[in-house]
């Protein structure tokens, strides 16, 4: 394909409006309308519409489509991503808190510098010089304060799991070598050890679609049959905890 020098002009919102009309599209509000395209670029609700266009090459849609109906998606998908985000947040959290509790009472301090407690299998040394490399580089007041202060590689447990990654932290939970230790976490979820290690690598992979989707938008996403496919699969673990009994309200 030959480049060419990009011709197109910047458009004032009533131009905007004009083109979307001239396009097909109608308003109900043309005020309104005014007022969210003031707001929200023009070529980021360009994704929106894409789904009502019957022409893409002409950008012309199909009859009866509306800006409201465009509108109504882009909010619908803006509080899909902000409630999907809120709740992974609430169990990455609650995790979080279990994992760095139950085993600090179980096992001191640092528990995570103790290799004898993880898989043999698993690259323990590996790990804790990568968290000591991250814990080196964060910006977190405590992270610095206990490392300068205090003579382990690593803080304590409490604190070290706050700047691990969600991979991270479902990599050390899944690779505890005693599936008691495992339990500890697991039982106050009112699930097994294997549920919740299961739960967790889905949790990473809901996390990494929901990162996605901000960046290209959730619609957008569920458009494509592949993606439909793996929300499917994803929300499936958390079906089964419920049809197991496990109460996913703990993390609400």
């Amino acid at each position: 394909m030959i480049k060419q020098p990009y011709t197109k002009p910047a458009l004032t919102i009533a131009q905007q409006i004009d083109q979307l009309r001239e396009r097909g599209m109608a308003f109900n509000d043309t005020a309104r309308a005014a007022h969210y395209l003031s707001q929200i670029n023009y070529y980021r609700l360009t994704a929106y519409w894409l789904p009502f266009e019957s022409d893409h090459t002409t950008h012309t849609f199909q009859q009866g489509t509306s800006f409201e109906q465009v509108l109504d998606l882009y909010i619908f998908d803006r509080e899909l991503r902000l409630l999907v985000m809120d709740a992974i947040e609430r169990i990455e959290v609650a995790i979080r808190a279990q994992f760095s509790f139950q085993l600090g009472h179980r096992y001191g301090t640092h528990p995570h510098l103790n290799s004898a407690l993880f898989k043999p299998a698993w690259d323990h040394a590996g790990q804790v010089s990568q968290l000591s490399e991250e814990a080196r580089r964060s910006k977190e007041t405590f992270i610095q304060h206990l490392l300068a202060k205090y003579i382990e590689q690593l803080p304590p447990i409490w604190a070290v799991v706050e700047i691990m990654t969600l991979g991270q932290l479902s990599k050390w939970y899944a690779n505890l070598s005693n599936g008691a230790d495992r339990n500890l976490v697991a039982h106050v979820y009112d699930c097994d050890e294997v549920n919740l290690v299961s739960f967790c690598t889905t949790l990473v992979r809901c996390e990494i679609y929901v990162l996605t989707i901000a960046a290209y938008g959730a619609v957008n996403l569920l458009l494509h049959s592949s993606c439909l496919e793996n929300v499917h699969k994803h929300c499936s673990v958390v079906l089964i905890l419920k049809h197991r009994g496990v109460s996913i309200t703990h993390w609400l």
